[in-house]
């Protein structure tokens, strides 16, 4: 099979549009979503378990995010999710 020169260069053309159209492109995806932080633990006061109803919170720049109540010494799962999109 003989190929001209025309026919190489088209198709070196065309791999050179395809290559620059995913370069284009990649730039328009969205952000993948941010996987929730998870807190637990024992809450204590002055060095004792925290009175059942005390209530941990998780703040994110000044701003209450999630919020639990203390029960027998520990809080359940916060799970404080970005708040940024």
């Amino acid at each position: 099979m003989i190929r001209t020169n025309g026919t190489i260069m088209a198709k070196g053309v065309l791999a050179t549009m395809v290559v620059a159209l995913f370069f284009l492109l990649s730039g328009t995806t969205s952000a993948q979503r941010v996987i929730p932080h998870a807190f637990l633990g024992l809450a204590t006061v002055n060095g004792s378990p925290a009175a059942d109803g005390t209530v941990v919170a998780a703040l994110v720049d000044g701003v209450q995010v999630a919020a639990k109540s203390v029960v027998d010494g520990s809080y359940p799962v916060l799970l404080v999710e970005s708040t940024t999109e």
